[in-house]
């Protein structure tokens, strides 16, 4: 069990952590001329000739009509085309474009370069920990945020 001074050690460097990626992504994405959203949606969409809307919402674990403003915007600006699907034509398919694509690789090389930067700055024994720590953690937090799926979740402030 994790101490409390630890605990309260580890949630401040989480803190830092969050805002220092959240800085970067804005920076990133940003200088790619695309928003967040459209860099999830269209990394999601990278090897896929094509992808329902339904199965990118699946995919992003967003709500079909919080995605369908993003595939709206990403569809104005060229990134994306959509049209219906012959099988069932309630449902719309996505295809990235060649601007699409050229997003999709200028994202992959700020980033690259930009973490190929962040890991000259830690001695290399110590890549593998890195990269096994962040992968530990996003696996356990989804694991946590699946669980509680359809429970209300409390804050601890409202409990007597």
């Amino acid at each position: 069990m994790i101490q409390k001074k630890e605990l309260k050690k580890f949630r401040q460097h989480i803190r830092g952590l969050e805002r220092e990626i959240a800085i970067q992504l804005k920076e990133d994405t940003g200088c790619c001329g695309v928003s967040l959203a459209h860099c999830h949606a269209l990394m999601e969409m990278v090897g896929c000739d094509e992808i329902s809307v339904t199965e990118l919402a699946e995919n992003l674990e967003l709500d079909k009509s919080t995605l369908s403003r993003t595939v709206e915007s990403m569809v104005a600006s060229g990134m994306v085309t959509r049209e219906a699907n012959k099988a069932d034509r309630r449902q719309a398919i996505l295809r990235v474009t060649p601007e699409g694509h050229a997003a999709i690789d200028r994202i992959n090389k700020t980033c690259d370069d930009y973490y190929k930067e962040l890991f000259k700055c830690i001695s290399v024994e110590k890549h593998d920990i890195i990269v096994e720590a962040v992968e530990l953690l996003a696996t356990a937090m989804k694991k946590i945020r699946i669980s509680t799926t359809g429970e209300a979740k409390k804050c601890q402030c409202d409990r007597g």
